[in-house]
């Protein structure tokens, strides 16, 4: 599976096919977090394995594929790396931490701002302007995961951290809102194996130190957590974290963090035959908004991709 992804022809793959694969795999995510949290192993932990796994999956084949690449990436190159891992390790440590501080709902509607901080620091950071069309696409789209979040919450009690928690969420969107900025710059003269394989390995290490430093134990407490966290790593992150840092050589960072947004939809079509959950009215109408966010913001950018970017694997 891994090799079959990695050995795409990237210039016969329109990035809305990818991206439509790679938001399905992400969408796993929550469920499949929620079934490792169901036989004990802990957030921090289930992010560990997930890009741990992932890396060590990805590193032979990165080594054989994109060995040459990998051994000549200059200072730069490797300290933008550096960069993009801590910045990703931020987002998993700061936005799980909330969850254990302030309501689930609040945490994931701040976490889903992504987007607006990736349009509103694109043109600053990268030199990437977002147009109305994108903007308003975000604004619906972040509006519709609101709806979902909100509708699915259950009425979550307050907690006496909440404020702290609230803060962390919002650390945890930046955190990936910049990621995906390093993100665009490094794919544009990078190959997906040599930007991911590292990128992957050094967050998994400063995610395990926060670990450490939280004074949790690293190992899942049963073979069936083994398992769940090795499905994480391999559906979610192979397959859907890689999918749209593969786009980031293609579409603006600011139309790929809209499009995934699209998880919770998935997340929602996954629950009826996985879970047995049926969604009701107000997460059928917030999935329709968010939906029409991520075609609004994402027509234009689709139709036509980035040129210069047109055959990088």
């Amino acid at each position: 599976m891994v090799r079959l992804l990695y050995n795409l022809d990237a210039a016969m793959v329109h990035p809305a096919f990818g991206l439509s694969v790679g938001v399905f795999a992400i969408a796993t995510g929550s469920i499949l977090i929620r079934y490792a949290l169901d036989e004990g192993v802990e957030p921090l932990v289930v992010a560990v394995w997930r890009l741990g796994v992932a890396a060590i999956v990805l590193l032979p084949i990165a080594v054989t594929r994109a060995g040459r690449e990998l051994r000549g990436l200059g200072r730069r190159d490797m300290g933008l790396i550096a960069v993009s891992a801590a910045l990703l390790a931020l987002h998993f440590v700061a936005w799980i931490r909330s969850l254990g501080l302030t309501s689930q709902a609040s945490s994931v509607v701040l976490v889903s701002t992504i987007p607006v901080w990736v349009a509103l620091a694109s043109p600053w950071t990268i030199g990437e302007r977002v147009s109305r069309r994108t903007g308003f696409g975000v604004l619906l789209a972040v509006a519709g995961a609101t709806t979902i979040t909100l509708a699915s919450s259950g009425g979550s009690a307050e907690r006496p951290d909440a404020l702290l928690g609230n803060g962390l969420a919002l650390v945890g969107a930046w955190g990936y809102a910049g990621y995906l900025m390093v993100g665009r710059g490094l794919r544009q003269r990078l190959s997906l194996l040599a930007y991911i394989t590292p990128t992957y390995g050094i967050a998994a290490v400063l995610v395990l130190l926060a670990l450490f430093a939280f004074g949790d134990d690293p190992r899942p407490p049963s073979a069936a957590g083994v398992g769940w966290c090795v499905l994480l790593a391999l559906l979610p992150q192979l397959v859907g974290h890689s999918t749209l840092n593969w786009a980031l050589a293609r579409l603006p960072a600011a139309t790929v963090s809209v499009i995934a947004l699209g998880e919770p939809v998935g997340a929602i079509v996954l629950a009826v035959p996985l879970l047995g959950v049926v969604p009701g009215s107000v997460e059928l109408f917030g999935s329709a908004v968010v939906l029409l966010g991520i075609w609004w913001a994402g027509r234009g950018a689709m139709l036509a991709p980035s040129a210069s970017s047109e055959g990088k694997p």
